[in-house]
């Protein structure tokens, strides 16, 4: 689950993208290829995580859980 949640690069791709189109380092092709691919891992991210969560056993999201309590 935590790398599905680590997969939301959304805001922080996008300035960067932005960034290097502007400084002449990626072209408009590659920057709207990059795009497209930030806004659909974003726009999944919702429903593979639900998915994960579904097969995980009761006992193993209250692990989950406490070791994130933990840390």
């Amino acid at each position: 689950m935590l790398s599905t949640l680590m997969n939301t690069r959304g805001l922080m791709e996008l300035i960067v993208l932005s960034v290097g189109l502007n400084l002449g380092v990626i072209g408009p092709e590659l920057y709207t290829i990059m795009v497209l691919m930030a806004l659909a891992t974003t726009a999944l991210t919702s429903p593979v995580l639900h998915r994960l969560m579904k097969r995980a056993t009761p006992a193993e999201l209250a692990e989950l859980l406490t070791e994130g309590e933990q840390s």
